[in-house]
């Protein structure tokens, strides 16, 4: 799927869900660090509130976290997610890693965010610009109600909020960084060898043939076209696992791992 082809996507709906939750890094964390498998939802909300994991939020406010950041993203079509990334916790792995597929999941749950960065981020990145504002926000708001994303335009107040928001979760993301009041600067950003071993696999057991991981949609979010995923998965450390083979545009990939679980071991402490 190309960049242009999800730009079209129609069933995108644009809300103010990601102001809720926001990057939400430190939350998942510590979220990830105290789920367990066995709880249903609603047992680890009412723990989360009891114990007051998440500080001094409001009760109200503690739910939207474990709503937004945990439920939505991490357990949104079964639990795998939440029991990989427990486990990349558990076992030390890199915190950009970490940062890297919470970004891939928060956008998968967010059209808005997802959206933006197909359409604003990886642009303004190809046309060598240095800085998102709050403005480019907002415009894309407006094209937002004219395409149908969103149903109706929120009040001037909603959108500067909702474009400070958009744009401290890329920040918090590493796709940009702090340039003064409301103005952030586009970042050098490169996800990292294991987080695109970690997604390629995770495709892989989802049953996605080795054309269609190459051409998944998920690695333009992270600003990769298929030559540019194609050289990175010629360059992975040994301990990915993964090795291509190309006989012009047909690919073979071969995989070391039987489970996620072994990717996970032989790639952190």
């Amino acid at each position: 799927m190309t960049t242009e082809s999800l730009r079209q996507k129609p069933q995108w709906r644009y809300t103010v869900g990601i102001s809720k939750g926001g990057a939400g890094i430190d939350v998942s964390q510590t979220l990830l660090q105290q789920w367990t498998p066995a709880e249903s939802y609603d047992e680890f909300l009412a723990r989360v509130l009891r114990e007051d994991y998440l500080g001094k939020h409001t009760a109200k406010r503690t739910a939207d976290l474990v709503d937004w950041v945990f439920r939505r993203r991490l357990l949104n079509h079964g639990d795998q997610p939440a029991r990989w990334l427990k486990l990349w916790l558990e076992r030390n792995g890199d915190r950009q890693t970490l940062r890297d597929l919470l970004f891939l999941y928060a956008a998968r749950a967010d059209d808005l965010l997802s959206a933006f960065v197909l359409q604003r981020y990886w642009p303004a990145v190809k046309n060598g610009e240095l800085l998102l504002r709050p403005d480019d926000a907002i415009h894309f708001f407006a094209e937002g109600v004219e395409q149908g994303y969103l149903p109706k335009s929120w009040s001037a107040p909603v959108q500067k909020r909702m474009a400070v928001s958009l744009l401290a979760v890329l920040r918090d993301f590493g796709l940009l960084h702090e340039h003064g009041p409301g103005r952030r600067e586009i970042a050098m950003y490169r996800v990292s060898d294991a987080a695109m071993a970690f997604v390629t696999y995770e495709l892989h057991w989802a049953g996605y043939s080795d054309a269609a991981i190459r051409d998944h949609p998920d690695w333009l979010l992270f600003g990769l076209d298929v030559s540019r995923w194609q050289e990175r998965i010629d360059h992975l450390p040994q301990t990915a696992g993964i090795l291509i083979q190309r006989a012009g545009a047909i690919i073979r990939l071969s995989w070391v791992y039987q489970t996620m679980e072994e990717f996970i071991y032989a790639n952190t402490a």
